[in-house]
């Protein structure tokens, strides 16, 4: 009779076959050359010649990451096809359309270059006036114990929140009319800077527009991103020390998982109105590599003699290299086919609802059994208003819990800058006491940024 292996021999077998599996893979993604293919996206027109509008497919151009990879850029090629309809009327008019994106590319982000964005999806602003690109923080996906090396390896990811300010390289182009549409001037050079020198502030990647009519390059322009805040600011606002962490989980930073940033399309293009039948844009996202900014490493005029100095750290005359030599995502299809920039707005519809929300709040308060005191309840209410307008709110009740927590009586200053159509006021002086002090405080008399709607009603003049 056989004798029967032991738990150790079992383990240990079972390690030498996941093992050699691992390898196979890590060998499999070593080719840099990685295809999808979408079975239920492809029929008999693609590859045969046809043009836009003679089949239901259009074969695209292919997406591809350019990786840089001890030293050498190497491309990723992700073949894509794209669902683009014929008219509904038969007609060669505009065509409402169903496009299918790039991104997200599955879950096989190439990981071998650190800088390249996670882009989880992209698409043109309403007013077509930029293109919004959002994507994740790949650091956050391999943290804690045993994926130290990992972590380290992927602080770029984290390169891509801090913003850069860019001057022109011969300072003699520079002027006082700043360049707000951030639109790239030809044949100039850009070196990186502080801001007091620079021309375009607060950016962080390349976004070169490709103009294409019957797969012919007709229009090339490249613009400087934008962010939508600063996340920098945002992160030193919550003092903590750095935008990441080097141990643990490092998952404290939960702000910075999303990342979003604005690439402004081109005046050139946008003027152009509605995009012409067989004409089609492309983009590119080249990163601008710098070195992450770590503990303390603050570049931001609120701390003072503190901030960060680029020219000291970094030097004078560190360039912006073209997009060719860049980290990049390439020929990223911008569906805006049928958009229009001077279309007729048609104005909104009725609302059925009115959508109210409330908040009990203070101007200060006391928390973890009185061991912190917040003292900007203003500032922060002012700033959660003015959001939840933004975002569709219709009405904001603020119950204003002030006189039974702080000499501070009123939040009125604040609500009284906005439309009281939008926000109201109420005094609520009531104090109420937990009966588990010093544990919890009285904590929960603060229900700041609590925004629970308080009623969804039907609409009322």
């Amino acid at each position: 009779m056989p004798r029967r292996r032991s738990l150790l021999e079992t383990s240990f077998i079972f390690l030498i076959i996941y093992t050699i599996i691992s390898l196979i893979i890590y060998e499999y993604h070593a080719t840099y050359l990685l295809t999808i293919h979408e079975p239920d996206m492809i029929n008999s027109d693609i590859g045969s010649g046809r043009g836009i509008g003679m089949g239901q497919f259009q074969r695209l151009i292919p997406l591809t990451a350019h990786l840089f990879i001890n030293g050498t850029l190497a491309p990723v090629t992700f073949e894509i096809a794209q669902r683009i309809p014929k008219p509904n009327d038969g007609t060669s008019g505009p065509r409402k359309t169903q496009t299918i994106t790039p991104f997200p590319v599955v879950d096989e982000y190439p990981e071998m270059d650190p800088f390249l964005p996670w882009i989880h999806d992209i698409f043109p602003s309403n007013d077509f006036s930029k293109v919004i690109v959002i994507s994740q923080n790949r650091r956050r996906c391999h943290t804690g114990k045993g994926h130290e090396q990992t972590m380290k390896f992927l602080e770029p990811q984290i390169a891509l929140f801090q913003p850069i300010s860019l001057k022109h390289q011969n300072s003699s182009h520079q002027d006082s009319n700043h360049d707000h549409d951030q639109v790239k001037q030809h044949h100039t050079e850009y070196t990186i800077s502080n801001d007091e020198d620079a021309i375009i502030k607060e950016t962080r990647f390349q976004c070169r527009f490709k103009l294409y009519h019957n797969s012919k390059l007709i229009q090339e322009q490249t613009t400087f991103s934008q962010y939508p805040f600063n996340y920098e600011y945002t992160t030193w606002r919550k003092r903590v020390d750095a935008m990441f962490e080097t141990t643990g989980k490092g998952m404290g930073q939960f702000w910075l998982s999303s990342l979003e940033f604005h690439c402004p399309i081109p005046p050139s293009i946008r003027g152009r109105g509605e995009i012409k039948e067989n004409e089609e844009l492309y983009l590119d996202i080249a990163t601008i590599r710098t070195p992450v900014r770590k503990e303390s490493e603050w570049c931001l005029k609120e701390v003072g003699n503190e901030m960060w100095n680029v020219y000291k750290e970094w030097g004078r005359n560190v360039p912006v290299p073209d997009v060719d030599k860049s980290t990049r995502w390439e020929n990223i299809y911008i569906p805006i086919k049928f958009s229009s920039v001077n279309r007729q707005e048609q104005p909104p519809a009725p609302k059925p609802y009115q959508l109210v929300a409330c908040t009990w709040t203070s101007a200060a308060h006391n928390r973890r059994g009185d061991a912190v005191t917040i003292s900007d309840g203003k500032d922060r209410l002012r700033e959660w208003i003015a959001f939840n307008l933004l975002v569709g709110f219709d009405h904001i009740f603020v119950y204003d819990n002030s006189v039974a927590n702080t000499n501070e009586t009123s939040l009125k200053e604040v609500t009284e800058l906005f439309d009281p159509m939008h926000v109201t006021h109420i005094n609520w002086p009531c104090k109420i006491c937990n009966n588990n002090r010093p544990v919890h405080g009285e904590s929960f008399l603060f229900v700041l940024l609590l925004g629970f709607i308080l009623s969804i009603s039907p609409s009322r003049s």
